[in-house]
């Protein structure tokens, strides 16, 4: 016998679907980084910079959007 909640219940359901609606809003960011990500190449490219030059270019931008610096969290409850 379980001990079900009807809080409980509606707190599942609302992290159910706003986890859902977060993986949904990455993936459309991912979708648009990539996108720009490569207009970014040819931007340099068009532009006349080398192929090495344009990657690298290219290459900051994906890095800059998909692995943000680092976020410190200090705890000043103390």
């Amino acid at each position: 016998m379980t001990d079900s909640n009807p809080f409980d219940e509606i707190v599942a359901g609302l992290e159910e679907e706003l986890n859902a609606g977060l993986v949904e809003k990455r993936g459309v960011h991912a979708i648009a980084v990539t996108r720009i990500t490569g207009l970014v190449y040819q931007a340099a490219v068009t532009g006349g910079a080398p192929h090495s030059l344009a990657l690298t270019m290219a290459e900051d931008y994906w890095a800059s959007e998909m692995r943000p610096s680092d976020v410190v969290l200090v705890d000043d409850s103390e």
